[in-house]
């Protein structure tokens, strides 16, 4: 399990457990010509160790987690 942290739309912080597969599916969003979209809200936003401090210590944002997260990928 690889522990991520990733910001929400409330730029909270949210700590995620999963396989490296399943992040790089999520990470990656396709629409139905196979064409890879970028910077959608519904991607998940990583960052790292030190941005998540930063940010609960600055903006007095909530941690949440952690959460374990899983996906099949589609191939």
């Amino acid at each position: 399990m690889i522990a991520t942290y990733v910001r929400n739309d409330n730029n909270n912080v949210v700590m995620l457990l999963g396989s490296r597969n399943s992040f790089k599916c999520r990470q990656r969003e396709y629409n139905n010509d196979r064409e890879l979209i970028k910077n959608t809200k519904e991607s998940l936003r990583f960052i790292s160790f030190k941005e998540s401090q930063k940010i609960i210590e600055k903006k007095n944002k909530i941690i949440y987690g952690p959460l374990i997260f899983e996906s099949m990928s589609k191939l």
